[in-house]
């Protein structure tokens, strides 16, 4: 399509009387044998392929086992799936583009415009078991507010609730930014779920004593003395399970699931709003100078800050996608991921039930035994 539309406008500056006459609008086969046959360009894939975790080691399956059991017998002894969570940290490009482009045939290397550092920013798809968007945290490069969306997107981003806005140096996600996350997500998901369970009854005990565990990955701001500290001083309720280093590919489902969707959903967001842009400007030039003006309206709207701001529509966009419910099976894309065969066993009363009786065996062989098992789970190896 913007093959076309790029065709269109050249065809209109060449011969302008002819395109008024005919209205000329080539056609998608046209515009494929124009670029191949002409220009010598084939259609080519511009990032590498997905990485290739392998088989798992004796030692991952070990741990993950170990995870599974205890998920299982933290959802047996009464955790509500509407606090178990799971997230995981992904780069997102302020202008997605196609992850193909045309480009001369045979070339060595398929390069890509606004893929620098600088055109990036981080988000994180917070989700639980339940089905339920906890909350979305996008972290933008910058070192003050003058680097988040305007105040008019920030607003927005409040009254669509979930959302946690936040900046770093390098628009990375780190220590201060997942603490900040943590600290949302107990005082707004857990306590407004919390309220409409219990309404006028909650009490303190509630508060400090039903349990919600965080799933996550390997990374080092989550296995940080510092953050592990925090979370037992602060939030003694929150039990930490680690998803085996060199697994999240296969079985966290921010990875399996969500991100690449997500991704398409914000590029489709972003190719129809570029196509519309460059149409609507386009459309109005009829002499050299205001074919000159219409460029530079162009390169106006291909900025950081403009990009920025519509982060948030299709970030907006992006997650009413993933949270739209299926109508054949009467589920979310998270509640499918969640109930997916990565997870299922959890659910099983049969397997809750084997996992307890590992646990009182263990337990009456040696009171200490079940410590060691929890810290096996915890704390990643």
């Amino acid at each position: 399509e913007s093959v076309r539309i790029a065709v269109k406008w050249v065809f209109k500056q060449k011969d302008a009387d002819r395109f008024a006459r005919e209205d000329f609008s080539p056609s998608y086969g046209w515009c494929h044998k124009f670029l191949v046959t002409h220009m010598k360009y084939s259609y080519r894939k511009v990032n590498g392929a997905g990485r290739d975790e392998g088989n798992l080691s004796a030692k991952q399956q070990t741990l993950w086992d170990t995870l599974l059991e205890r998920l299982a017998l933290d959802l047996k002894d009464g955790l509500l799936p509407c606090f178990l969570i799971g997230s995981d940290e992904f780069g997102l490009l302020f202008f997605p583009t196609n992850e193909y482009k045309w480009a001369p045939t045979g070339a060595n290397r398929v390069l890509v415009e606004h893929r620098d550092e600088k055109s990036q920013y981080t988000g994180n798809i917070f989700h639980a078991a339940s089905g339920d968007l906890v909350a979305f945290q996008a972290v933008y490069g910058g070192k003050t507010e003058q680097s988040l969306p305007c105040k008019a997107q920030r607003n927005r981003c409040e009254v669509k609730k979930h959302w946690i806005l936040g900046y770093s140096a390098n628009h990375w996600s780190n220590i201060v930014e997942k603490k900040r996350a943590v600290d949302w997500i107990v005082q707004n998901y857990r306590r407004t779920k919390l309220e409409s369970m219990y309404g006028q009854s909650l009490t303190e005990r509630h508060l400090q004593n039903i349990p919600l565990v965080l799933l996550l990955d390997c990374w080092s701001v989550n296995t940080s003395v510092e953050f592990r500290s925090w979370i037992k001083e602060t939030y003694p309720f929150i039990r930490l399970r680690y998803i085996p280093a060199g697994m999240t590919g296969k079985v966290q489902l921010n990875d399996t699931y969500f991100h690449s969707p997500y991704k398409a959903y914000i590029r489709n967001s972003a190719t129809s709003w570029y196509q519309e842009t460059v149409m609507q400007l386009l459309e109005r030039t009829t002499t050299d100078d205001e074919t000159a003006e219409a460029e530079q309206l162009i390169k106006n709207q291909m900025t950081l800050p403009n990009w920025r701001n519509l982060s948030v529509d299709w970030n907006i966009a992006a997650l009413k996608k993933i949270t739209e419910v299926d109508p054949s099976t009467d589920m979310n894309l998270i509640k499918k991921a969640w109930t997916s065969d990565i997870y299922r066993k959890i659910y099983c009363e049969d397997f809750q039930n084997q996992c307890d009786q590992k646990r009182n065996a263990e337990t009456a062989v040696s009171p200490g035994v079940a410590a060691v098992v929890d810290v096996a789970t915890d704390t990643p190896a």
